[in-house]
């Protein structure tokens, strides 16, 4: 096959180093475009070896459709930026002359700032969280190093035994495109972590061994959709209507820390951003505060 789809799921993989979750919204972005492609030309064999053919007319199609779909401003941001990576690869390497994605741009979106969790939230799950069994242990560290340290779900699953030092009280993260950070290991966390470490050898699969840090019932790595998984099991047990997911804890750690002063350049180094624009979108008030405080210092007469 010589039209780039193949190399295009190599270069991802193999010179990018994305994420597995990265790598699948992108197997979803380009799937649902594909098979719009499919349903737009009336042809059910539309096949990948005909994206040299796609127009600008084409993906304006598809965004529309989405619109008409009914999703998100990002999630079309989001899928016109997978589109836009692809062409981008399929010109740069010499399997088509141009790029049909050249002249589009994105969607306005509102500056909305990330969603957090409420402080009520976090108590029905702290409430949840104990330490009396090994897998409750796994459990309790799990959110703490998703919440205490703000990791991407990529991040903690691919932790590894030599990544923690217990001398110095440290984690080594390994984020997007390689770069390392180190993190403290709260003090909170470090005992129990320990004890973590002591009980895991009996819970591993000797059949399969491995050196990452967190283990599934089966004693194999845990992934991230094993703690997508976890972190559903409490939320339905705290009865929050409202889904948990990992990175809606590391939105709720950095949003906390900026309300506790930390400053921006330490945040970004903590969360790992390439550029502190990225960063910069925590630091939008939350409008209740703000009301509060206006009823606080500014009472009706």
């Amino acid at each position: 096959m010589h039209d780039g789809w193949t190399q295009f799921w190599d270069y991802l993989r193999w010179e990018r180093h994305v994420s597995p979750h990265t790598l699948r919204a992108y197997t979803v972005d380009l799937g649902d475009f594909r098979a719009f492609l499919r349903r737009y030309h009336g042809r059910a064999d539309w096949g990948d070896t005909e994206w040299a053919r796609v127009t600008n007319e084409d993906i304006r199609a598809y965004l529309a459709d989405l619109m008409r779909r009914g999703y998100h401003r990002r999630t079309v941001n989001r899928r016109l930026s997978a589109i836009r990576t692809f062409f981008r690869f399929l010109q740069r390497h010499g399997y088509r002359p141009d790029d049909p994605t050249a002249t589009l741009r994105n969607l306005r979106v509102a500056d909305e700032p990330p969603p957090v969790l409420h402080p009520r939230e976090i108590e029905q799950l702290l409430h949840l969280l104990r330490t009396d069994t090994f897998w409750h242990l796994r459990d309790f560290l799990i959110f703490g190093f998703l919440y205490g340290l703000g990791l991407r779900v990529g991040e903690l699953v691919g932790l590894r035994l030599s990544d923690i030092d217990l001398e110095d009280t440290t984690v080594r993260i390994h984020g997007k495109r390689r770069k390392e950070r180190m993190l403290p290991l709260l003090p909170a966390l470090r005992t129990p972590f320990v004890r973590y470490l002591q009980e895991r050898a009996a819970h591993l699969d000797v059949a399969h061994p491995h050196d990452r840090v967190w283990i599934n019932r089966r004693g194999r790595p845990l992934t991230d959709r094993g703690v997508r998984y976890i972190l559903r099991q409490y939320q339905l047990r705290a009865g929050l209507l409202r889904r948990i997911y990992p990175h809606l804890l590391r939105h709720t750690f950095a949003t906390h820390l900026l309300e506790r002063g930390v400053d921006l350049r330490t945040l970004q180094e903590m969360l790992g951003h390439a550029h502190v624009q990225t960063t910069q979108r925590y630091t939008h008030p939350d409008w209740t505060h703000i009301q509060r405080a206006y009823h606080m210092y500014h009472p009706e007469p």
